[in-house]
């Protein structure tokens, strides 16, 4: 993926979700705020800041820790209805789980 390349796909459970990968170019906390954004239809701009929710500096010095001793780390959290899983191979999954689920037609 390139430095602002975004995967939508849909959940099996009927829920969407984007799958992102972080840049040097631009850190892992606008690559989440990128990836809920995206999972639930909206501008950036219109979310909470996302230290409301988790203590970001925690997390960018767990990953960078992570990198730097070469181990793999992996957390997860909510946001605005979105579950957030954040690796130490600078990627990100962002999944919609209020997203409403495909509906198939009525039967015949």
């Amino acid at each position: 993926m390139t430095e602002k390349d975004t995967c939508t796909h849909t959940m099996t459970d009927g829920g969407s979700g984007v799958v992102l990968d972080s840049t040097a170019e631009e850190p892992t906390i606008q690559t989440i705020l990128r990836g809920v954004a995206a999972a639930k239809g909206v501008d950036e701009l219109e979310l909470d800041p996302l230290y409301e929710h988790v203590d970001t500096t925690a997390l960018q010095n767990l990953l960078e820790h992570a990198s730097e001793q070469e181990s793999s780390v992996s957390v997860q959290f909510s946001v605005d209805e979105c579950t957030v899983s954040v690796r130490s191979d600078d990627s990100v999954e962002v999944v919609n789980e209020s997203a409403s689920p495909p509906t198939s037609p009525p039967d015949q």
